[in-house]
């Protein structure tokens, strides 16, 4: 029940001091001494509805914004009072109770804590009793790779992660995330993180036992490990093969030895065993994939083979483009394009060329295990993997490739929340420009330097002014918070703006007496809403051109904010940001690109400027104003067509 700006009426309520300690003192504590009054206790129907409301309380993060430092005191004097008269039991078994707030609560009740002394909540944590979540297992240029995270008590400042061998100690890198921060309840820091990144030597392991430890002062613990869903190991699927080397999880700790089929059939045995003794959900399919994975690995366990994509339903980006240019390469490497059988791209695509495969069929599920580089223009695992909505972790394990994002669209803002390594795990980040690269650079990322390239987009090498028409190209970009609504959508001030600037008759009759068409080219999620719009005749909802092709065409575009602008300008041809709505995605501020100095055109606001400022362009044949070409010349290191050159070259070289 979320309100359009995301919020609720507990969102806003929990700003307001009555949210706190009135609530407690008179809500509460008077609802607790009538019970106790009447039946001389509190019962227990009583604490589990006072508890439900508690954790709402709980949730908030921050206090000290919002009541003074007499009235904290006062509201967790209050507050402990209250939860004394809730049963451990009552918050153990309380179903629906958010793990954290559970474990809170009950580390307050057992921690004697006092209003003056809650800060120190911290202090009594155990850290034997928390476990690793690892994220990424992998063997790379001789080494084995393990990241993942230590959620605890204690500062990570006081603590070390490091991987134990026999007599040898290896020491992690410790990383910080923006999307794994610490957590707060009412101002008390509970929960730390700790990344950590151990980069061990194989030749320094092999055929020994690797555990994992955490440090804290004189004390070493041996934490329990759960793999995340992205990390290619799990229970189920124990083991790994890379690069003649064989990774086993057994009994908590690492074994790494040599390869041989033998060693993989006796580790293959068990997996198979446990899968069909745990009978989860798609088990039948995870055995039969498996079977014909270990009668085909002797085969193909050295054959190069890269699988390209873009979308899943659609192609026609930097994955197609490549996967062309790969084609014409004589390199000794199986190259294979997969996308939806029902999308319009996949007849197209093969009728032209061989080993073009439908998305989740047998074939393209086994080229997807064996594959050793799987190449696209989007990173996200639940895009890319065909069994990832099939209970995954049943082929973790087999799944070794490397991935290479090829990027969408030229990266302008901060998107470390989702390209980030612990979850990625990217081989190469393709950028156009050294500005892109050094965003990436940021330690939100975390990536080594070397993963970010600067080699231009492969779909570049197909921008080219011919077939010019007399055409002003209309592309705004996407707000996700309008995904679920269309009457979010139809009432939101990006709606409106952009419905008012397709009915403008100013601009629909200038465009007419001057010979231009008018192309409206939604965003792939706002296409589904175009029934919504009060479109003029005149104007042109495209749904069948490709981006190529429209770029190419187009003399004018207008946008807002979205990356199409860099495709436009790469061809030195004038863009123009209508920014009259202020929800973009994205946090304009921890952006390094600034649209008025660094963008590519003019920056407008109101509606009346724009369309003054388009018949200016139209009356000068649509020519890119110096100082934007200027601009263009500035951002990007390359203006050629030899991108997919660069980018194979680099990845066949990686």
């Amino acid at each position: 029940r979320k309100h359009f700006d995301k919020s609720s009426t507990i969102d806003n309520s929990q700003k307001k001091k009555g949210f706190f300690t009135d609530r407690l003192k008179y809500y509460f504590k008077e609802l607790i001494e009538y019970s106790v009054k009447k039946y001389g206790e509190t019962p227990k129907f009583i604490q589990y509805t006072l508890l439900y409301d508690l954790q709402w309380m709980v949730k908030v993060e921050e206090i000290e914004n919002i009541l003074t430092k007499r009235e904290i005191n006062e509201f967790w004097e209050v507050f402990l009072d209250v939860l004394s008269y809730i049963d451990g039991d009552i918050i153990k078994n309380y179903k629906t109770l958010d793990n954290h707030v559970r474990e809170f609560l009950l580390t307050i009740k057992q921690s004697n804590l006092t209003a003056k002394t809650i800060n120190e909540l911290q202090l009594n944590d155990r850290l034997g009793i928390h476990r690793f979540y690892i994220d990424i297992v992998n063997i790379k240029n001789g080494f084995l790779n393990i990241s993942g995270l230590l959620m605890s008590n204690f500062n990570p400042d006081n603590i070390e992660v490091v991987a134990k061998c026999e007599n040898k100690e290896f020491i992690s890198k410790r990383f910080v995330y923006p999307t794994r921060k610490p957590l707060k309840f009412l101002s008390v820091g509970y929960k730390f993180p700790y990344d950590f990144d151990l980069e061990i030597p194989v030749d320094e392991i092999k055929d020994k036992k690797l555990s994992i430890n955490v440090l804290n002062d004189d004390e070493s613990f041996n934490l329990p490990i759960t793999f995340e869903k992205h990390a290619r190991l799990s229970t189920s699927s124990n083991y790994l093969i890379k690069d003649n080397n064989i990774v086993v999880f057994k009994d908590n700790s690492f074994y790494l030895t040599s390869y041989s089929f033998i060693k993989m059939l006796k580790l293959e045995y068990r997996c198979l065993m446990k899968i069909y003794d745990d009978k989860g959900p798609y088990y039948t399919s995870a055995l039969a994939f498996r079977l014909i994975y270990l009668i085909l690995y002797p085969f193909l366990r050295n054959k190069k083979i890269w699988l390209f994509m873009d979308r899943r339903n659609a192609a026609d980006d930097n994955g197609e483009q490549l996967f062309k240019y790969a084609l014409s390469r004589k390199d000794n490497v199986k190259k294979y394009f997969t996308v939806s059988e029902d999308s319009k791209d996949y007849s197209r695509l093969a009728g032209k060329y061989k080993n073009v495969l439908p998305f989740y069929s047998i074939k393209q599920r086994l080229i997807y295990l064996f594959a050793d580089k799987i190449i696209s223009s989007h990173p996200d695992e639940n895009i890319l993997n065909p069994f990832y909505a099939k209970n995954g972790d049943l082929y973790s394990g087999l799944i070794t490739s490397e991935k290479y994002f090829l990027q969408h669209g030229v990266t302008k803002d901060n998107i470390s929340k989702w390209i980030r390594k612990y979850d990625k795990d990217l081989s190469l980040i393709l950028t156009v420009s050294p500005l892109e690269r050094n965003s990436f650079l940021g330690e939100d990322y975390n990536y080594s330097p070397e993963i970010i390239q600067i080699l231009g987009f492969p779909r570049f090498d197909n921008l080219e002014n011919n077939n010019l028409k007399k055409q002003i190209l209309i592309m705004p970009s996407w707000r996700e918070y309008l995904q679920k609504s269309e009457f979010a959508l139809k009432n939101s001030k990006y709606f409106k703006g952009l419905n008012d600037l397709l009915n403008n008759e100013e601009l629909i009759g200038y465009a007419k007496n001057r010979g231009y068409k008018i192309i409206f080219k939604p965003h792939p999620n706002l296409a589904k809403f175009i029934h919504l719009f009060d479109l003029d005749e005149s104007i042109i909802a495209d749904d069948k051109k490709t981006y190529r092709e429209l770029f190419n065409e187009s003399e004018l575009l207008i946008t807002d904010y979205s990356s199409v602008a860099f495709d436009f300008s790469y061809l030195k041809k004038p863009v123009i940001y209508y920014q009259y709505s202020d929800d973009y995605n994205f946090d304009l501020s921890e952006s390094y690109f600034d649209y008025k100095t660094m963008g590519f055109g003019e920056v407008i606001k109101k509606e009346d400027d724009l369309i003054k400022l388009i018949k200016d362009y139209l009356d000068n044949d649509c020519k890119m104003k110096e100082v934007y070409k200027k601009r263009v010349d500035e951002f990007y290191k390359y203006n050629d067509q030899n991108n997919s050159k660069r980018v194979y070259n680099w990845i066949y070289e990686n």
